[in-house]
C-alpha cells in the first residue's frame, strides 16, 4: 500500500515538472507571447506579402501570437494555405504528450463568398456580441464547424472582404482565454496590400 501511494506521489510530482519544464501554461492561463510590433515582424514578412500576392487581395499580419506559434507561412508550424477567393492559413502547435494543442486558422473571403457553408449550414454560428479591436468591428461565433470546429472566432470586414482569425478551445484554453487570446492577435493586426502587377 505504502509502495503505491509512493509512485502516486512520484508520477504526480514528475508530471509537474515535465509541465514546468516544457513551459506550457494550464487552462486557466494564457501562454507566454511574443512581443507585438507596428508592422509584420521581419520573420513572417516575405511569407504574408507573397500571400497577399498569391490571393489577390490584402491580409493580415499577426504581430502578435501565443509563444510556441511563429506564424511564418511556409514554416514548420503551418499547416495547411489554402489560396482563392475564399482562402486558409492554418497555424498548429501541440504539446509531446498530446494533452495541450495551440490551432489557430486565418481565414479571408472575397465578396460574395461570405458567409460560407459547412453541410448546408452556416460555417460560424453562436452569434456572440461585437465590439471593436484594433480599429475592426468584430462580430464573435462560438460554434463553428469545418475546420473551425471547436474554435472562438472573430469576423470582421476591411474593403468589402471579410477575414475571420480563430484558436481551438482546448487545453491550455478555456472558452474565456481563447477569446481573450484571439481578441489580442486582432488588436495586433497589420495590413498586407498585394504588390501590383
Amino acid at each position: 500500500m505504502r509502495t503505491a501511494k509512493l509512485k502516486a506521489v512520484l508520477l504526480a510530482v514528475a508530471l509537474v515538472l515535465a509541465t514546468a519544464a516544457c513551459g506550457t501554461s494550464r487552462a486557466d492561463t494564457v501562454p507566454s507571447d511574443h512581443t507585438a510590433s507596428a508592422t509584420c515582424p521581419s520573420v513572417r514578412a516575405g511569407g504574408w506579402q507573397r500571400w497577399a500576392n498569391r490571393v489577390h487581395m490584402t491580409v493580415f499580419c499577426p504581430t502578435w501570437l501565443p509563444i510556441y506559434i511563429d506564424g511564418v507561412i511556409g514554416g514548420d508550424l503551418n499547416t495547411a494555405a489554402s489560396p482563392g477567393r475564399f482562402w486558409q492559413v492554418h497555424f498548429v502547435w501541440r504539446s509531446d504528450d498530446f494533452s495541450q494543442l495551440i490551432h489557430i486558422v486565418f481565414e479571408g473571403y472575397a465578396p460574395g463568398t461570405w458567409p460560407r457553408t459547412c453541410g448546408g449550414v452556416p460555417c460560424y454560428g453562436g452569434r456572440d456580441g461585437t465590439e471593436t479591436l484594433g480599429g475592426h468591428t468584430v462580430t464573435w461565433y462560438t460554434r463553428n464547424r469545418g475546420s473551425s470546429t471547436g474554435h472562438i472566432a472573430a469576423a470582421f470586414r476591411d474593403r468589402g472582404n471579410t477575414y475571420v482569425v480563430s484558436l481551438h478551445v482546448i487545453d491550455p484554453y478555456t472558452a474565456a482565454t481563447a477569446k481573450a487570446t484571439v481578441a489580442r492577435i486582432v488588436k495586433g493586426l497589420v495590413p498586407v496590400q498585394p504588390a501590383a502587377a
